[in-house]
C-alpha cells in the first residue's frame, strides 16, 4: 500500500432505552448512559444519574466491559460478549487486531444491531448521523475516539427514505429527504445548535412512474443541498431546504445504474457519482456546477467476476475523490484522480465486513470514518487516517 496510513477501529454501543423516548444508550469503558434532555429523564434509570451534557452519567468500575441499558431491561444492564472471548464477558481492554485496528464487541438485549447512517463530520471530530428508534428517526453525534453515542433530536416525521443524509459544518445542521407515513416527500432539518427540527414539502418534478428517490452528496456555501435522483437519467439538482424548491443543474453523464450517494466538491463546486453505464461499465463522473461541464472516466474493480460498487465519501484538498470499494478480502479505500481515473490506495477499513456502505471524511484531520460489522457482527466505528 502507498502513503503512511493510521488505521483504528473503536467499538460504540447503541440500543432503545425503555421509557427514554427512543433515545440511545451506551457505555464506554466502565462508564454507563442513557441519552437525556434533563435530570428527570435520568432517575428512572437509577438514583445519583444526572444529566450531563445530554448523557446520564454515572461513573462504574472502570474495567473495559460494555454495558447496554436496553428496551425491557427495567434499568438493569446486560454485560456484552466481544468476538474471541469464548461467551465470557468483555474484561480487558480492546484486543488488537493487525494493522492498528482495535475492537471490542457489543450487542443490543434484544439481539439485534442497531444501524447508523453516517452525515458527516462535525467540526469537533464527531460523526453526524441518523438511526431508527423503532417509531421515528433520530439524530446523533458519535465520537469516534471512545464510540460514545449522544442523542441530538428527531427528524421530525421522516419514515421513509433511501438514506438521503448530509451534514453541513457551516449552519451545524442534519439534513435529510424522504416521505412521511403519508407517502409526502419532503426536506427534513436538525439544528443541532437549537435542537429544533423543521420539514417542509419538497416540490417534486413531474416524473413518470412516481416519486424520484433522492441522494444527497453535500451542501454549498449558500445552503444549498446538493443532490440527484433519477428520471431515465442521473439528475442533478440544487434543493433549498427553506422552501423544498429545486434547481436543476444537468445531468451526470451517461449513468445508468449509480450507488445511492454523491460527493461535492465545496472548494471547485463540483458534484461527483459513481456507478455504471448502460454497457456495465463502471465509470466516475464529475458535474462542474458553474458551468454545466460533465466528465466522465472508466473504473476498474472485478471481484470474482462481478462488478464491484465505489462508495464516495469526500475529496481531498489536492482533488482526489475518496471511495470505498470490496476488492474480495477487505473493504479498500481508494483515492480517485477524476481527471485520469488514476487510483491509489490509502489503505482498508479492517475487518468491516456488513455496513450501510457509507463513509464520510473529516478534512481537518484527514480522517476516513465508517460504521459497520465484522464477519462475527462485532460492530464498531471504522477510522482511517490518510497519508499526507
Amino acid at each position: 500500500m502507498r502513503g503512511s496510513k493510521w488505521l483504528i477501529g473503536v467499538t460504540f454501543a447503541a440500543a432503545l432505552a425503555s421509557g427514554c423516548g427512543g433515545r440511545v444508550a451506551s457505555s464506554v469503558g466502565g462508564e454507563s448512559h442513557f441519552l437525556c434532555e434533563t435530570d428527570r429523564d435520568c432517575a428512572v434509570h437509577g438514583a445519583g444519574l444526572v444529566c450531563v451534557e445530554r448523557v446520564c452519567t454515572s461513573a462504574g468500575p472502570s474495567t473495559g466491559a460494555i454495558s447496554v441499558f436496553g428496551s425491557g431491561g427495567g434499568g438493569s444492564s446486560s454485560s456484552l460478549v466481544g468476538s474471541g472471548t469464548g461467551g465470557a464477558p468483555a474484561s480487558s481492554p480492546p484486543a488488537s487486531i493487525g494493522g492498528g485496528v482495535s475492537t471490542t464487541g457489543f450487542a443490543s438485549p434484544d439481539g439485534g444491531l442497531m444501524s447508523y447512517i453516517a452525515g458527516g463530520v462535525t467540526r469537533d471530530g464527531k460523526i453526524a448521523a441518523a438511526y431508527w428508534t423503532g417509531k421515528v428517526e433520530a439524530a446523533a453525534l458519535i465520537d469516534p475516539g471512545t464510540g460514545l453515542v449522544s442523542f441530538m433530536g428527531y427528524l421530525g416525521d421522516l419514515a421513509w427514505w433511501q438514506d438521503a443524509l448530509v451534514y453541513d459544518a457551516a449552519s451545524n445542521t442534519l439534513f435529510a429527504i424522504g416521505q412521511n407515513q403519508n407517502s409526502v416527500a419532503r426536506v427534513y432539518s436538525l439544528s443541532f445548535d437549537t435542537g429544533s427540527s423543521h420539514a417542509v414539502d419538497l416540490v417534486l418534478p413531474n416524473l413518470d412512474g412516481g416519486q424520484p428517490q433522492y441522494s444527497l452528496g453535500g451542501v454549498t456555501a449558500d445552503g444549498k443541498l446538493v443532490g440527484g435522483y433519477w428520471d431515465a437519467r442521473e439528475v442533478a439538482v440544487l434543493i433549498d431546504p427553506t422552501t423544498g424548491e429545486s434547481t436543476y443543474e444537468g445531468e451526470l453523464g451517461s449513468l445508468y445504474t449509480a450507488a445511492h450517494q454523491l460527493t461535492y466538491d465545496a472548494a471547485t463546486h463540483t458534484l461527483y457519482a459513481a456507478g455504471q453505464d448502460n454497457g456495465a461499465v463502471t465509470q466516475l463522473t464529475s458535474l462542474a456546477l458553474d458551468s454545466g461541464r460533465t466528465t466522465s472516466v472508466p473504473l476498474s474493480a472485478v471481484v470474482d467476476g462481478s462488478v464491484q460498487d465505489f462508495f464516495l465519501g469526500g475529496v481531498t484538498s489536492d482533488g482526489k475523490v475518496i471511495a470505498a470499494h470490496w476488492d474480495g478480502a477487505v473493504e479498500a479505500v481508494t483515492l480517485i484522480d477524476p481527471a485520469t481515473a488514476a487510483m491509489t490506495s490509502a489503505g482498508a477499513l479492517g475487518d468491516l465486513y456488513w455496513w450501510q456502505s457509507q463513509i464520510v471524511y473529516d478534512a481537518a484531520t484527514r480522517t476516513v470514518f465508517a460504521i459497520g460489522e465484522n464477519a462475527t457482527n462485532v460492530s464498531s466505528i471504522y477510522s482511517l487516517r490518510l497519508g499526507n
